[in-house]
């Protein structure tokens, strides 16, 4: 089995605050790493957050299923402006459009907080701002999809 060393003081504040907030968490002990679901109102019924913790960071992946593959040239290209003009208005993190994994759009952030509880708690708030901020703007677009 695969192991990897990372931060045991910042996946006990994410654990801390993941079960304060969230019904089911899973922890994978040995690489370090979060996995969650939340249900979304819409067209996006659903995220999937993956959240990996590192010895100094964590960062965090949320996947948003936005269209089923193969979509319409027209479509693409909406969705893919849509996905710029997020991206220009986040001043963290990025948004990645992969339309051949089944139409799906992933946000990365990475959190440099070298294990500081007010820092970790701090970027779980950004991180979850920008993402579902994205999600609710861009989610009256998607309708279209």
């Amino acid at each position: 089995m695969y192991k990897r060393e990372y931060s045991q003081k910042i996946a006990e504040v994410l654990r801390t605050h993941f079960e304060d907030t969230l019904k089911f968490v899973a922890f994978d002990e040995d690489v370090g790493v979060f996995q969650f679901t939340m249900d979304m109102p819409g067209r996006i019924s659903y995220v999937r957050y993956l959240v990996s913790i590192q010895k100094k960071s964590f960062s965090t992946t949320v996947f948003f299923p936005v269209c089923p593959y193969p979509m319409e040239k027209a479509k693409t290209a909406t969705l893919a402006e849509l996905v710029c003009r997020i991206n220009n208005d986040v001043p963290e993190g990025k948004f990645c459009l992969n339309i051949e994994n089944g139409g799906q759009i992933t946000f990365e952030m990475q959190c440099d907080c070298g294990g500081d509880q007010d820092l970790v708690e701090k970027c779980c708030a950004r991180v979850y701002d920008y993402a579902l901020r994205a999600c609710y703007f861009g989610g009256y677009l998607w309708r279209e999809c």
